[in-house]
Order: C-alpha cells, then sequence, then structure tokens
C-alpha cells in the first residue's frame, strides 16, 4: 500500500502539470467555454430592445435595477453580456 503523502505528492504533480499546460497554450482555457462580453454604455444601449437613452440606463444603474459593474475609482459602467442576458429574461424591462 502507498503512502498518503506519495499519493498526495503525486495528484499535486499531474495539477502542477496541467496548469504549466494551460499557461503554456493559453487557448485551451477557452476550449468549451465561452469568454465573458463585456458592454460599455453606448454598446448596452444598443443591445438592449428598445435602444433606450443613456440617461434611462443611468437611472437605472442609480436605482439599482441593472446588473452593472464599476471598478473602484474609475467612473466608467460596465455590464456582463451574460448579466444582462439573464436579466432580460426575468422580464426586467
Amino acid at each position: 500500500m502507498r503512502n498518503k503523502f506519495e499519493i498526495f505528492n503525486e495528484r499535486l504533480c499531474n495539477i502542477e502539470r496541467v496548469l504549466r499546460n494551460l499557461n503554456y497554450y493559453p487557448e485551451n482555457l477557452k476550449k468549451g467555454v465561452e469568454s465573458e462580453q463585456w458592454l460599455n454604455l453606448t454598446d448596452l444601449c444598443n443591445y438592449l430592445p428598445g435602444k433606450p437613452k443613456k440617461v434611462t440606463v443611468y437611472k437605472w444603474v442609480r436605482k439599482r435595477l441593472i446588473p452593472f459593474h464599476k471598478s473602484p475609482g474609475q467612473k466608467k459602467l460596465r455590464f456582463s453580456k451574460s448579466e444582462i442576458d439573464n436579466w432580460l429574461k426575468t422580464d426586467q424591462l
């Protein structure tokens, strides 16, 4: 019977090898996983049904009616396309 530490070390080495391969071949990270798309305010207005004006979206953001992201110390709003799609499916408009 093998020592538990030997088994643990073997598994750890396998994990390290996989991670090295992912770093070496970054396209492997995207296989089967769609990377997140981000929309700025203009893109969002064009994407949404009814093409709302920017001032309308700003009101939704202020009231926290729409999912948005804003990095600390930055003024620009960003919107995750997948979150917006989910938001639209819940009939929030």
